[in-house]
């Protein structure tokens, strides 16, 4: 991140976008002049609290089936500590919050503010989780270069920025009863990635290593070996889509054994074509000053800056799910992100066999600032993590099916034995 430099001056670049807005006091909301925020070189006020609920729907399909759809919701409570410095960085501050009433993961971002020319990024730079899950624990840590831009400030109406660009790295480990334990890394990039895992069940007199790598195009391959009394080895490449006679088909090559076979499957790829320029991508466009809809509640009808996604998703040839999320992020001055209303999308495929679908899941929600601690701040709000990284741990979305993480990769993907088990 050498041409990018903590935010150590003022925000006066910023005055021009200040706008008229609602502030939520920590126990009463009214309409006034939201002034500008004060400089600082960190993004919040020390010991800042907020709690934010979120409330929707989760649908679940499993083809054939109907779908089932049940309420979906949570509060989360974050609390900030500042500043603090992470990776090289300086001037952050550590957003560690509470999901109720999920308690069993601990997670903390980090912050900062930096500067782009004349514009100013509220960027993640990296965070660490602990999750306490069926009697194992995990602790993770994942750093970003040069970092997960979630919000721009001083860009003019309609401009456009990337939410997501450079390398992302998260080292986990996971341990259980009986000296049950787990390793994995990750380094995973736009349009490729590598992840490695390494397992030891004692009890079980047994070892597991898995290797996932997406390579640009969506070529890649899963190796996954087991050693003890069930040992086998499992091989699967996939290649590029190509096109045939029949339509595009996605190559795909499976030896267990010492046994291969080979499959031409039907390219379940979004558009059933080539895979996207990018495999994961982040694109948001400040909309201007707008007023809030309905679905933002108290909020409705009061002036905020909105922040469209215009475009994100990402695709896994390897585990074979397609993930995209729409959203609009409703951001007052001087108070933070008060309403986002979203859709997160997961598609899951038969990517060895039929192309087929076979499991869907759609959670609708709406996300609305509750109350805080102190009444000045550029940003604040439900703090989700924009970066779902093909393989990484991510941040766990809380679901009454079930846990599933951003990725998909605790509910599907990447966890020992669950390629083999197919």
């Amino acid at each position: 991140m050498s041409d990018r430099h903590p935010f150590l001056a003022t925000c006066m670049a910023l005055l021009s976008i200040c706008v008229a807005g609602l502030p939520l006091g920590a126990s009463a909301m009214a309409h006034h002049r939201v002034p500008a925020p004060s400089a600082s070189p960190y993004p919040f006020a020390n010991g800042d609290a907020w709690i934010t609920s979120v409330s929707g729907t989760e649908t679940v399909t499993i083809p054939p089936a109907q779908p089932t759809t049940v309420p979906y919701g949570y509060t989360q409570t974050d609390v900030e500590s500042c500043p603090v410095s992470f990776n090289g960085y300086t001037n952050l501050c550590a957003d560690q919050f509470l999901q109720s009433p999920y308690q069993d993961t601990s997670e903390t971002f980090y912050f900062g503010y930096f500067t782009n020319g004349p514009l100013l990024d509220f960027t993640q730079v990296g965070g660490a989780l602990s999750l306490a899950q069926n009697g194992n624990s995990t602790n993770d840590v994942w750093t970003m270069t040069p970092g997960n831009i979630y919000l721009q400030f001083g860009g003019t109406k309609g401009s456009r920025y990337n939410g997501w660009t450079g390398v992302y790295r998260e080292s986990d480990l996971t341990y259980g009863p009986h000296r049950y334990t787990s390793t994995a890394s990750y380094v995973l990039h736009e349009n490729a990635s590598d992840v490695h895992t390494n397992t030891n069940e004692p009890a079980q007199h047994t070892k597991i290593t898995t290797k996932k790598i997406i390579s640009p195009g969506g070529s890649g391959e899963y190796d996954y070996a087991q050693t003890g009394p069930s040992a086998t080895k499992t091989t699967e490449a996939f290649g590029k889509p190509v096109q045939g006679s029949g339509g595009w088909v996605i190559p795909v090559s499976i030896t267990t054994n010492g046994n291969t076979t080979n499959t031409n499957v039907p390219d379940w790829f979004p558009g059933a074509g080539p895979a996207p320029s990018k495999l994961d991508t982040i694109v948001i466009e400040d909309d201007g000053s707008v007023q809030m809809p309905s679905a933002c509640g108290v909020y409705a009808g009061s002036p905020a800056e909105q922040y469209h996604y215009v475009r994100d998703y990402e695709l896994d040839p390897v585990s074979g799910w397609y993930f995209w999320y729409t959203g609009d992020a409703y951001v007052v001055f001087g108070v933070g992100t008060v309403c986002t209303p979203e859709t997160w999308n997961w598609a899951y495929y038969d990517n060895t066999s039929t192309g087929h679908m076979t499991e869907s899941v759609q959670i609708a929600d709406t996300q609305i600032l509750q109350s805080y601690t102190y009444g000045q701040a550029l940003v604040r709000g439900l703090l989700r993590r924009a970066v779902r990284k093909q393989g990484g741990a991510g941040f766990e979305l809380p679901s009454r099916f079930g846990r599933r993480s951003e990725l998909g990769e605790f509910a599907r993907g990447l966890r020992p034995g669950f390629k083999a088990a197919q």
